[in-house]
């Protein structure tokens, strides 16, 4: 369960211009992925990114390292009407 302080200070810092949100790999981890938003918004656990990436004014930012497996996402600003 994902505090929503935490999910809307996430979602403040993807609301920045040029914020994404990144997956790299890293043994240090249990799962080996480690989610980030940068550039300033820190490391973020797995449940979180998990979570943002089920809205759907998320968008991958570019096709990442294999075709169809995106390592980084931006929030979609909605336009007003």
């Amino acid at each position: 369960m994902v505090r929503t302080s935490t999910y809307q200070k996430a979602i403040t810092a993807l609301m920045q211009p040029g914020a994404r949100l990144v997956l790299a790999h890293n043994r240090s981890t249990v799962s080996g992925r480690l989610y980030c938003i940068a550039p300033r918004g820190g490391r973020i656990s797995n449940e979180l990114a998990e979570s943002i990436l089920c809205r759907s004014d998320v968008r991958p930012l570019d096709a990442g390292l294999f075709p169809g497996r995106p390592q980084s996402w931006q929030l979609v600003r909605r336009r007003q009407p």
